[in-house]
């Protein structure tokens, strides 16, 4: 009972702490270099992993301060019982941001990131008078699969001689954007009540919950679709596709699971974990099939 106790205590740092989420985009981008056939830039994810840390870790600093004490409940409480550990965290990254973007300068890299940094700044900050992207009606779940769709692709830009076809490229693109908008809708569900506090609409303010969950199914037939054209194209293997259709299949269930349940486990740990999952499945499955 009482190491249950400890592990509990553990996995609640993992999971609020930002280090899931930051391990997960780390796998999820690089997920690419074994699509595409590329080699690892391991101090590009090494990047990817500090950059998404210091973000969640703002963002849950921010997001903190914005919610008033009476809605300090669930995952929030567990943030304020964390904080002083995630401001801690949020520094140890930004000093490690500067060293590795420093490492990596170029014109090439500046250009690549200003798109996604832009977006993260003012998604996370609070500039625009004291509102933040995500507080903008309706555009929170696009911005986070923009971005997450965008992550992975400097491996490709910063290889010379390594040419993939744009449609290939941008088939990847939308995979991942719905693939991310069909995990991410749930956790709009999940926030509906205090984004509705907050005044902030959202597609589940808008949306009923059978509405979202068909545009879920939606946007995973969506997302197996382009893989399968990617197939008949000659991009992934036969074995590589049945993995990743399995993959598809497991992320329904895990939002299928998710969207009747409370406890921010499911959404934090759970359904960040599914994109983690999906990322070690289609990687082992190059590695042992290649």
């Amino acid at each position: 009972m009482l190491s249950r106790t400890y592990l509990n205590k553990f996995l609640d740092v993992y999971i609020y702490s930002s280090l899931h989420i930051s391990v997960v985009a780390t796998l999820f981008a690089t997920e690419l270099s074994f699509v595409l056939n590329i080699a690892i830039d391991y101090k590009y994810l090494l990047f990817v992993f500090t950059s998404t840390l210091l973000v969640y870790s703002v963002h849950k600093i921010i997001g903190l301060n914005k919610t008033s004490e009476d809605h300090i409940l669930g995952r929030y409480s567990m943030i304020l019982s964390l904080r002083p550990l995630i401001i801690l965290i949020a520094f140890l990254s930004f000093i490690g941001l500067a060293l590795l973007s420093y490492s990596l300068l170029s014109k090439l890299f500046i250009a690549f990131m200003m798109p996604i940094g832009l977006v993260s700044i003012l998604y996370v900050i609070p500039l625009f008078a004291k509102k933040r992207l995500r507080d903008f009606a309706y555009i929170k779940i696009f911005l986070i699969a923009m971005v997450w769709a965008y992550i992975g692709f400097w491996s490709y830009i910063n290889k010379d001689g390594i040419r993939v076809s744009f449609l290939v490229f941008l088939a990847l693109f939308l995979e991942r954007y719905f693939y991310i908008m069909a995990v991410t809708i749930p956790f709009d569900i999940r926030d509906k009540e205090i984004d509705s506090l907050n005044r902030v609409r959202t597609l589940a303010t808008y949306y009923s919950k059978d509405q979202l969950r068909i545009m879920i199914v939606a946007l995973l037939i969506l997302s197996a679709s382009i893989w399968s054209l990617l197939f008949a194209y000659g991009t992934i293997a036969l074995p590589i596709l049945i993995l990743i259709i399995l993959t598809l299949l497991l992320s329904y269930k895990a939002i299928s699971v998710s969207c009747d349940k409370s406890d921010d486990r499911y959404f934090s740990g759970l359904l960040d974990g599914m994109i983690g999952l999906r990322s070690l499945i289609i990687i082992g499955g190059y590695y042992f099939l290649s």
